[in-house]
């Protein structure tokens, strides 16, 4: 499973791309685009890597 989150427009511009490869697939699979809900939002702790 992958999920993609962005702005409508960058999602279906991706999917005007990435779709015709996906309909030539040999076997299945199954596109959907669903409204998310956040709950929360909430940015990391940057640490430092030395």
């Amino acid at each position: 499973m992958i999920d993609l989150i962005d702005t409508e427009e960058k999602i279906e511009g991706f999917y005007s791309i990435i779709g015709p490869e996906l309909e030539a697939l040999p076997k299945g699979c199954l596109v959907t685009i669903t409204p998310a809900e956040i709950r929360i939002h909430k940015h990391g702790i940057k640490r430092d890597t030395d």
